[in-house]
């Protein structure tokens, strides 16, 4: 599960940072933290 949450956030973070930007992208991003980090 911990490879899958990596890749998630490498995907996400490669969108926030790319075109795909706003509440949605940031609301995805935190729930990458949270998984994580707890």
């Amino acid at each position: 599960m911990g490879d899958a949450a990596s890749s998630f956030s490498a995907v996400t973070s490669g969108l926030t940072a790319g075109s795909w930007q706003g509440p949605a992208a940031m609301a995805m991003a935190a729930a990458v933290a949270r998984t994580r980090t707890g």
